[in-house]
């Protein structure tokens, strides 16, 4: 697997078959995004703002992606439930990666699987 959170039975990042997954998680999402997102735009939480990612706005594919952890909620725009969204971002950024060698590079190094 690529390291990202579960989301899905298999990761919607990589497609690799997860073993367990009883619900979908969205625990870390938002940092392993930012980790792994070129021209991500986060706001963190915490003293001196190096706490867990709160929010997150990425650009891709012509589309806008937003996604916030608040009050133990995750909203995310488009609206969707997390592994759909995350899939759909995916999708975004492999368009992306055919014009933009940045982008392929992050993309191919995090293990996705383009669409």
């Amino acid at each position: 697997m690529c390291g990202a959170p579960p989301l899905a039975r298999s990761c919607v990042f990589c497609h690799t078959p997860a073993r367990s997954f009883s619900s979908p998680t969205v625990v870390g999402l938002l940092d392993y995004l930012a980790a792994h997102l070129p021209h991500a735009q986060v706001q963190r939480a915490g003293l001196l703002r190096r706490g867990p990612v709160r929010r997150l706005q990425v650009h891709a594919g012509g589309e806008d992606f937003h996604a916030r952890f608040r009050k133990g909620e995750l909203a995310l725009r488009p609206e969707g439930q997390p592994a759909d969204w995350a899939n759909r971002l995916v999708a975004a950024l492999s368009r992306d990666a055919a014009a933009d060698p940045e982008v392929r590079r992050a993309v191919s190094r995090s293990g996705w699987a383009l669409r």
